[in-house]
């Protein structure tokens, strides 16, 4: 997770996600939301397995300059995970390259 830190440490807005194989209260993702200053709006959700989801260890993390709407693991069983959805409200102003 230090490698990915280290990578998105010069951003003011980011998005990471992924199957990171951590829990919400791992050491590593801790490292990385704290390193980062990043919050995750869906941790209390279980992803998997799919069928009878148990495991958190899917996760959309955001940099607090990014507001989140409508967080919500989705029930979609074409995975053996389940998938994280969410709404993000770019900050007025920004403007994304092409």
């Amino acid at each position: 997770m230090g490698f990915v830190s280290d990578l998105i440490y010069d951003f003011r807005h980011v998005v990471v996600m992924g199957d990171m194989n951590c829990g919400c209260e791992s050491t590593e993702l801790r490292l990385l939301t704290e390193s980062a200053n990043l919050q995750e709006p869906v941790c209390d959700k279980s992803t998997f397995p799919s069928w009878r989801p148990m495991r958190k260890i899917d996760h959309i993390l955001v940099s607090e300059s990014l507001r989140v709407e409508n967080a919500r693991v989705v029930d979609y069983l074409l995975s053996d995970h389940l998938p994280i959805g969410m709404d993000i409200i770019l900050p007025s102003g920004l403007k994304l390259a092409a």
